[in-house]
């Protein structure tokens, strides 16, 4: 997977504005959905029209996210 970074001085405004960095402390699998969008051949398939090469290494982390949300109840679109 590609490696992304968000800056400290967003991390430290974020954090000022509503006193904690990740909006949610915890998620109940049961009330969320995973929604993927744009995984597809024209994408994903080598020699595609569209190949973005980097997308077919997200499908393993992407199907180990899926399973996890439906093992604990919640659902994938």
């Amino acid at each position: 997977m590609h490696d992304v970074s968000i800056r400290d001085e967003i991390r430290q405004r974020v954090i000022a504005r509503r006193g904690r960095f990740h909006l949610f402390d915890a998620l109940d699998a049961r009330k969320t959905a995973v929604i993927v969008i744009d995984m597809q051949g024209t994408f994903c398939a080598e020699g595609a029209p569209a190949e973005v090469p980097l997308s077919r290494t997200l499908v393993t982390p992407i199907n180990r996210l899926n399973e996890f949300v439906r093992q604990a109840g919640g659902h994938v679109i």
